[in-house]
Parts: C-alpha cells; sequence; structure tokens
C-alpha cells in the first residue's frame, strides 16, 4: 500500500473516519493511507503531532447538528515546520433504525461520524463541496465497513486537484461579499487588527460559519491563501519572540497597568520593571543623580577589596584573582545573553526585534505579498479544540487568530487581545490603546461606505441612493483604484479583495516613507503600531519591483470626510430625510412659479426639518447612552482585572 511520504505524492494526503465513542470519545477508526509505514488503516494509530485530530474533526456542539463540516489546521509529518489543512464533514444518524450492520461499540440512539480529507493545500470551499458530496452517499449506506467507498473517494479527489487546476479552487466557497454585510465598517477593523499580529480570537456557532468566517477574512490578504500559511500551525522560540524579554509591544499579550495608557507607555513600564528584577531583589529603581552614586559606592568597595587583598598578602592575592575571574565570567554571560534576545529593556534599541537576516519564508510577488503574518509562531488555526486552550498561556505563540466553540475559551478571554463574535455587535477589545489604533478615521470609514453601497441592492437598507452618497463627498469613480484583477465587476468578490489590496499596499508604503500627514488617513496611531510588526520589518527590508511605478501612494479615499457622506445619506436614505428634501424642492417651486404660497411652503419646510433634527437627536441620544453597547463588554473587564473591554464605537 502506498504511502505519502515524499513532496511528490499529490495535494492529497489522506482520507480518514472519526468515530465518537461512548467510552473513549473521539478516535480515530480508519485512515488510508496509513500514517506509519506498517501500520493498517484501521490500526487507530496517530502520531502524537496529531492527537487533537479526532476532537477537532467532531467538534464541541456536533450534537446539536444532523450534519455540518469544519475547517482545521495541523502541523506536517513530512516537515515539521509546515502545515497541512484538514476538511472534516460529519454526520449524526439514529443507530436504532437506520445502521444495517450494528457493530457491539454502537450503544446509544445515535452515531455521530466524521468523514476527513488531508491536503497540502487550502483549498477548503473545493473539498468541502467533493467530501460532502461522499459523505453523504458513505452514510446513506448505513454500513460503515464499506471502506471501498472511501478509497474510491480519495482516488477521485487526488485526481481532482492536479497542480494546474488547484490555484483556480483556492477561493471556493469564501464571500467576501458576506463578510462585509456581517461586520459592515468593522470589515476594515478586522483587517486592521490582523496586520497588528496580535491574539485575536473568533467565537460563534455552529463550526461551519465560525471557520469559513475566520478562511474568508484572511483570503483577504493577497497570495496568503496561495503561498502564505504552511508555518500557521508551527509554535517555535522564535528569535523575533522578544516580547517577554525586552519590554517590547511588538505584540502585546499582557494588559496595560492603566487602562488609558498608550502602548509605548506600557512598554516604557514593562522597561522599568525589568531593570528593575535586574538589579537583584531589593534594589530599587535608580532616580536621577543616583546612577553616579552608585558607581561611586561601587568603586569605594572595589578599593576596600583591594586593601584587604594587601593586607592578606598570598591569600589576598588569590582572592583578587577569583574576584577577576567571576567578573570576566559574567561578562560573558551577559555578552551571551544580549546577543540572542538583543538589547536590554528601557536601553537604545528596546523593543526592536532583531533586523538581521530579515527574510520572508515565502516566495513573494513583485510587490512583496504574500506578507508573512502567520509565520515564527504567529498562528492560524480556523477551530481550536478544548485540548488545544493551552495555546493561550504558550510563551512561544507570538501572534494567533483562532476559532473556538467551547465556552472554556470564552472564559479565558482575558488571555487574548480581541473576542469577536458573528457580527459588528459582538466585538470586545480588551485595551484601550488597541482601540485607539484600531479607531477608522473619516477616509477609512469613506473607503468603506463606497464598498458597502457597491454591494447592497438599490433600494434595501436606505442604499438606494447609494451614487448620490458616493458623490456627496467628492470622491470619484477612481478613489478606489483596483489593482489588476481580470475585468472583475464591481460588487464581486475578487473586487473587493482587489480593494483591500490597495488599501493594504497604501497602508505599508505609508509607513514605510516615514510621518507625514497622510499618516492621519489611516490613523497615525495604527502606522505606527504597524511599523513594529514583523511582517512589515521583513517587507520593508526589500525593495519590490511592483512598486517602482506607484508614486506618491495615499489611502484610497485621501482627505475624504465621512460627515458630509453620512448627512446626505440621512437626507436621501431615511423618510424624514426625504420629507425635508421634498418640501425644500416645493418651496423652490413654489417661489419661482408665484409668491403666494411662500409662506406656507416654508412652514411646510420648517416643521419637516424640526422633525428631521428632533429624529437625529434622539438617535443621536439612544447611540451615546449606550444604546450600542457590546454584548460580553462588562464581563470582559471583570475578566481581565485591570484590562478594560472597550468598543471601537
Amino acid at each position: 500500500m502506498a504511502s505519502p511520504s515524499g513532496e511528490d505524492a499529490g495535494f492529497i494526503l489522506h482520507i480518514l473516519t472519526i468515530g465518537f465513542h461512548h467510552k473513549h470519545g473521539s478516535q480515530l477508526e480508519f485512515c488510508f493511507p496509513a500514517l506509519a509505514p506498517g501500520q493498517r488503516p484501521d490500526s487507530g494509530y496517530l502520531p502524537d503531532e496529531w492527537k487533537n485530530l479526532p476532537g477537532l474533526a467532531l467538534p464541541d456542539g456536533a450534537h446539536n447538528y444532523e450534519e455540518d463540516n469544519v475547517y482545521f489546521v495541523l502541523p506536517s509529518l513530512i516537515k515539521k515546520e509546515r502545515s497541512v489543512f484538514c476538511v472534516s464533514c460529519y454526520r449524526q444518524i439514529d443507530s436504532s433504525q437506520q445502521l444495517v450492520a450494528k457493530t457491539d461499540d454502537v450503544t446509544r440512539s445515535s452515531v455521530q461520524k466524521a468523514v476527513v480529507v488531508v491536503s497540502k493545500v487550502p483549498i477548503f470551499g473545493a473539498i468541502r463541496e467533493r467530501l460532502s458530496q461522499a459523505a453523504q452517499s458513505y452514510f446513506e449506506m448505513r454500513d460503515f465497513s464499506r471502506i471501498d467507498v472511501l478509497q474510491e473517494t480519495f482516488s477521485d479527489l487526488r485526481r481532482s486537484f492536479s497542480k494546474g487546476s488547484v490555484m483556480g479552487q483556492m477561493y471556493m466557497g469564501l464571500s467576501v461579499k458576506d463578510l462585509l454585510l456581517r461586520y459592515r465598517q468593522k470589515l476594515l477593523v478586522l483587517f486592521k487588527l490582523l496586520m497588528l499580529e496580535r491574539r485575536v480570537m473568533f467565537f460563534m456557532n455552529p463550526a461551519s460559519d465560525l471557520t469559513n468566517t475566520l478562511v474568508t477574512l484572511v483570503s483577504m490578504f493577497p497570495n496568503i491563501l496561495e503561498d502564505g500559511l504552511d508555518r500557521c500551525a508551527s509554535i517555535i522560540n522564535s528569535k523575533y519572540n522578544v516580547k517577554n524579554l525586552a519590554g517590547t509591544d511588538f505584540v502585546s499579550v499582557e494588559k496595560d497597568a492603566d487602562s488609558d495608557a498608550s502602548v509605548d507607555d506600557c512598554s516604557d513600564l514593562l522597561g522599568q520593571q525589568q531593570q528593575q528584577s535586574q538589579g537583584g531583589q531589593g534594589q530599587r529603581q535608580q532616580q536621577p543623580g543616583q546612577g553616579e552614586q552608585a558607581a561611586g559606592a561601587e568603586d569605594s568597595q572595589a578599593d576596600e577589596a583591594n586593601a584587604m587583598a594587601g593586607a592578606a598578602g598570598g591569600a589576598g592575592a588569590k582572592l583578587q584573582e577569583a574576584l577577576s575571574g567571576a567578573s570576566s565570567l559574567f561578562s560573558s554571560v551577559k555578552t551571551n545573553f544580549l546577543a540572542k534576545v538583543g538589547p536590554q529593556a528601557g536601553g537604545p534599541g528596546a523593543g526592536e526585534m532583531p533586523t538581521d537576516d530579515l527574510q520572508s519564508p515565502f516566495i513573494t510577488d513583485d510587490y512583496g505579498f504574500p506578507l508573512p503574518l502567520f509565520a515564527e509562531s504567529a498562528l492560524f488555526l480556523p477551530y481550536t479544540a478544548l485540548q488545544q486552550i493551552d495555546i493561550l498561556d504558550d510563551p512561544n505563540v507570538r501572534a494567533c487568530l483562532i476559532g473556538a466553540n467551547n465556552s472554556v475559551f470564552k472564559d479565558n478571554r482575558q488571555k487574548v487581545d480581541a473576542l469577536i463574535g458573528s457580527d459588528q455587535g459582538d466585538f470586545t477589545l480588551q485595551e484601550r490603546a488597541l482601540a485607539k489604533q484600531l479607531k477608522l478615521t473619516g477616509a477609512d470609514e469613506v473607503f468603506m461606505q463606497l464598498l458597502i453601497n457597491k454591494i447592497i441592492p438599490s433600494g434595501n437598507d436606505g442604499a438606494a441612493h447609494g451614487d448620490a452618497a458616493a458623490d456627496s463627498t467628492g470622491v470619484s469613480a477612481a478613489a478606489v483604484p483596483p489593482m489588476p484583477s481580470g475585468g472583475d465587476s464591481e460588487g464581486s468578490d475578487d473586487w473587493l479583495r482587489s480593494q483591500f489590496r490597495m488599501y493594504l499596499l497604501s497602508a505599508l508604503l505609508a509607513a514605510k516613507s516615514g510621518e507625514s500627514e497622510d499618516w492621519q488617513d489611516f490613523n497615525a496611531s495604527f502606522i505606527r503600531a504597524l511599523q513594529k510588526t514583523y511582517h512589515f520589518k521583513v517587507w520593508s527590508a526589500h525593495d519590490h519591483r511592483g512598486l517602482a511605478s506607484m508614486e506618491n501612494p495615499q489611502h484610497p479615499c485621501h482627505g475624504q470626510s465621512a460627515i458630509g457622506m453620512k448627512f446626505n445619506q440621512l437626507l436621501t436614505g431615511t423618510e424624514q430625510g426625504r420629507k425635508v428634501t421634498n418640501a425644500v424642492q416645493s418651496t423652490g417651486r413654489v417661489i419661482e412659479d408665484t409668491g403666494k404660497a411662500f409662506g406656507g411652503a416654508i412652514f411646510n419646510a420648517r416643521s419637516a426639518m424640526s422633525g428631521f433634527f428632533t429624529g437625529l437627536q434622539s438617535k443621536a441620544a439612544s447611540r451615546f447612552s449606550g444604546g450600542e453597547a457590546v454584548p460580553g463588554a462588562e464581563e470582559a473587564g471583570q475578566a481581565g482585572g485591570e484590562a478594560d473591554a472597550v468598543d471601537l464605537k
């Protein structure tokens, strides 16, 4: 029996079945080809690297659904630093009536099983479409001993996903349009949040919605599905993971001591604390002028030691030699330590990652994409089983984007920087400093509203006058210039990805070019935080040929304000606003034709305008009085201690 032990084994590596046992829980029942030489497909053997596979394939809450699917990622068994991508389709059937051959281990009224495919490339949607049909046929036979069906499915999948066809199927089932309708303006907040390399957890049910949301969000970054997820499941002791060693704010895991402090203030505080710890127990932080006193005291102690050594004769000479040797040893240890972890906290260059040999681990295009967002122990795990909860405490995890649906993860929300739910209303950040960095600017809001106007059908959600709203800002059709995308129609998923691609490029170039007025369009706090990320350090360390033709890159909606757009939408997209517009138009016609009805028209206009602004005041009062508070924010604040859970409203 052939085993995919080499790189030429094809894109599809294995097909497996996972069953739920009433005593042992989820367990491997069948794997083709076998996972190790000499193992039978039905031996149940699992290597340590894949010990969590059964819990991932049959996720928490699977018993609540008759059928569903889930995406997850595992480390490769061939190259430990690489990742493999899995799709599980699970079903639940009535064992008492539907099974043809009922085995002794079936003791419950229902049977839960999953069929899993392991692939070398993240073609989640395409595999799910084919695997779902195969799993349905397998379950309809009501005889789980028919492993020949699984072997045929494996062969069909391997033939279907050849090298030439895979690239065209990467984005199947990943709708950015649906994501934009769910998260609205906050989709850009999520996009920028991932750019800052923080610890982010999504929590929702069912598992199919959860994992598809995360994969779709990641697919908005250029080329990341094609080439940027090879190392997304690998945890290593990275030399770039210096957050616990040099007082860096490069990735913040510990929460701010002062929730109102900026990230830089927190970094300074960490540096002071580490300097105190380096000074030894009981040593207080030096005040200005105390450094010279301490140096003088050390000199005095050295003189006293020399005097004692001279008085002691030969014994003193030996003591002096021992002290000199100890000093040399300490200097050597200190030099080696600093060479490994970088500058001392609080000193020059504190908080900076190593800049030598900053090479992307991926093959990049002429623009430097994909960015290494998920490399060097920055994880992307669309679904995380309860057995993996230790990831939240692992000091080697530099950053992460994970999905979970077990409430235990939600109870540990204080260990992540952001907890995201299924829509824009379920959005919690644990730090005020992070909320400040992610606050959308007027140009950001115009950018997002233009995208929303393109995808909402005319007449829905007050967007019937979307074109007029865009015109009111003075933003031309070229204000959000798409990258070449093969003639993608406006509003399509590919078109939306091209807009975020241009936004990403503009932000990276703004950060690389140095502080300027253009930073305000992106939020200057965000750009400063972006400059400290690993992926930006790698990207900016090299010149990219595709950027040579981009002169004076700016925000796609540079200089635009959301005020004009919002006011126009209120006038044209609400009933009260349309009354005002009609009244003004009627007044103009009456004045032109005759002056007799002037007073009555003005009275009508004033009444409509008064009602319009009364409605605006009511909406504003509702908004700022807590009417749109984020669910779970208060609980998150209590769970996080001194960290405040904040919303971005």
